[in-house]
């Protein structure tokens, strides 16, 4: 049986793949594709060695259901597989000895990439401003995984891997969902036929919502005593995050004025800038071909990315600190809506 094995990277159409797949569970299964239910549309649970609770026995169970069900190809995804150590991928790897198993990867421009995912850690629990971010996953001495991409593909040296480019196929007639499937073989019949039903897309908020919330990190995490931007800082260091504050659905049941104030003091300090090529991309670029150009499944001219890409990034200019001083009373209300639950959620994750 082959296995076919996900990575990501996040921001990479990733949850638009995995909906589509687990939405289509039975007509795969049909057609010999086995994409296992693990308790939600991506597998996580199963391939993700750095939970304290990962158990190679969870994935072992599919892998058997998959060869039960007579499946030619078990499909497997999800985005950690991409910031695994060697260690863990190692771990990972050893559950996947009998098969013949491919890792695709996906990788997005840094100009397009650095931005969305800065935004997505925002988002879930991190309050550094994007400059700070930029700062801490391009310094050479942290070899942070956003921006080292040679590291994604270095994991599965000795094994067969798939590298694909994000802009290159957004550019395809195939959009990035298809490329991915193609590149495995997929028949473009069969993704004509899955791609013809509406799936979930992770969108991103508006930029004064995400800002509030990642602002609102900053006071949560004082309040909670626990590190900031720990999100990003657990990527780096190839564990998990403490605890995560996903701050959006609950500040939704807040009254109106009280987010509006807060939206008011973000609109106020509304800055914009715009973020173009640097040369440690360029230079990280460059190794890709070096090393890993005939990894590639949908090189343009010869390149794994197009040129001269920018993004325009939308932004607050003022820290949590000045943020809270600025609009205490509507924080205060924020904060005592929000704390009960996430300090229960911080004792379970550190009980």
């Amino acid at each position: 049986m082959k296995v076919v094995v996900h990575g990501g990277m996040h921001k990479t159409a990733t949850t638009s793949l995995q909906s589509m797949m687990h939405k289509n569970r039975e007509r795969l299964l049909q057609l010999g594709i086995f994409y296992p239910n693990s308790g939600g549309i991506h597998h996580d649970i199963l391939l993700n060695v750095k939970r304290p609770d990962w158990n190679p026995e969870k994935l072992n169970s599919q892998l058997l259901a998959a060869e039960n069900s007579k499946a030619d190809l078990c499909f497997l995804s999800a985005e950690v597989v991409s910031t695994l150590s060697r260690i863990q991928f190692a771990a990972l790897n050893e559950c996947f000895n009998n098969y013949n198993t491919v890792y695709v990867f996906c990788f997005r421009h840094w100009v397009e990439f650095l931005p969305s995912r800065w935004a997505q850690y925002s988002r879930r629990r991190d309050t550094q401003s994007f400059d700070h971010y930029l700062d801490y996953v391009t310094s050479p001495s942290n070899n942070h995984i956003n921006c080292k991409f040679t590291n994604v593909l270095r994991l599965a040296e000795g094994y067969k891997k798939i590298g694909i480019s994000f802009q290159n196929a957004i550019a395809s007639p195939y959009g990035v969902v298809g490329t991915i499937l193609r590149s495995i073989d997929f028949s473009n019949n069969l993704i004509s036929e899955l791609s013809s039903q509406p799936v979930h897309l992770n969108r991103r908020l508006d930029w004064a919502t995400n800002e509030i919330i990642r602002l609102l990190n900053g006071i949560v995490a004082d309040r909670l005593s626990l590190p900031q931007n720990d999100l990003s800082n657990s990527a780096c260091l190839h564990k998990q995050c403490d605890v995560f504050f996903d701050l959006g659905e609950m500040i939704s049941q807040l009254k109106s004025e009280i987010i509006g104030e807060l939206r008011s003091c973000i609109l106020t300090h509304k800055k914009t800038k715009t973020f173009s090529e640097m040369t440690v991309f360029e230079t990280e670029n460059k190794m890709l071909l070096n090393n890993y150009k005939d990894c590639f499944f949908n090189l343009y001219h010869g390149k794994i990315f197009p040129d001269k890409l920018t993004t325009e990034i939308t932004f607050a200019d003022i820290g949590w600190q000045e943020f809270e001083q600025l609009n205490s009373h509507a924080v205060n209300k924020v904060i005592k809506h929000v704390l009960p639950a996430l300090t229960e959620r911080k004792a379970l994750q550190t009980d």
